[in-house]
């Protein structure tokens, strides 16, 4: 399976929805979970690589709004997936910071794979009321 290690997600203003929408080739069977997965890193020293999740969305293929939903479980070898990040999840990300993330998958052999791996870089939220 093809990997992208150094995917970013850039322009991410806090507060925000945005939907992560990705297509996941050469996958040795169908995928029944996903899971896109938000970090920081505990020490911002770097001295160590411990990191606290911010959050998570995990997906299936029924569609939750606000949530997200695999649209083609890649049967045929290529699947794709939609993760909502919704206000509730982006107004965690403190702007001008960077985050680390990660998309997962669970195929139908029970085997877990991950396709993604990157970082956020995050601007803060400059409206605050859109009364």
């Amino acid at each position: 399976m093809a990997q992208e290690l150094s995917a970013t997600i850039s322009n991410l203003v806090q507060g925000d929805n945005i939907d992560i929408v990705r297509t996941i080739g050469t996958l040795p069977a169908a995928i029944t979970r996903a899971w896109f997965t938000v970090r920081i890193r505990a020490n911002l020293d770097q001295s160590t690589d411990t990191y606290t999740v911010v959050f998570q969305k995990a997906i299936t293929t029924v569609n939750v709004p606000g949530t997200g939903v695999i649209y083609d479980d890649g049967s045929d070898g290529t699947a794709g997936v939609r993760f909502e990040l919704v206000n509730a999840d982006t107004k965690l990300l403190v702007g001008e910071t960077v985050y680390y993330y990660d998309i997962q998958v669970l195929t139908s052999s029970s085997k877990i794979y991950t396709p993604e791996i990157g970082v956020i870089k995050t601007h803060k939220d400059r409206t605050k009321s859109i009364s």
